[in-house]
């Protein structure tokens, strides 16, 4: 089955089976997204150097689904960024902030 045929069925279909469809799919998605950031979770810890956007720093703090970068330099000094789990990519320690 494709996407096509099943949006050609959804035409067919009553309000109530398509908000059924949409709740399902909403359903999977976010548990996709709940299992991703899981994983992602088990990885990361207080004081890891991590990479996001071009910016390097160290985790200061692990929130739900996201964490609390300090990213040092800048004209203002230090400053803390809060970035979803998913855009952090670990860095070996022997690559500092520069």
């Amino acid at each position: 089955m494709n996407v096509n045929n099943i949006i050609a069925g959804l035409q067919n279909m009553s309000e109530d089976d398509v908000r059924k469809i949409n709740q399902a799919a909403y359903d999977i998605i976010i548990a996709a997204r709940k299992q991703k950031i899981a994983a992602k979770k088990g990885e990361l810890y207080v004081g890891m150097w991590v990479t996001f956007q071009g910016k390097k720093g160290v985790i200061r703090k692990v929130n739900r689904t996201k964490c609390v970068v300090e990213v040092s330099g800048g004209p203002l000094g230090s400053q803390s960024w809060n970035v979803p789990m998913t855009m952090l990519t670990p860095v070996s320690p022997s690559n500092p902030i520069v």
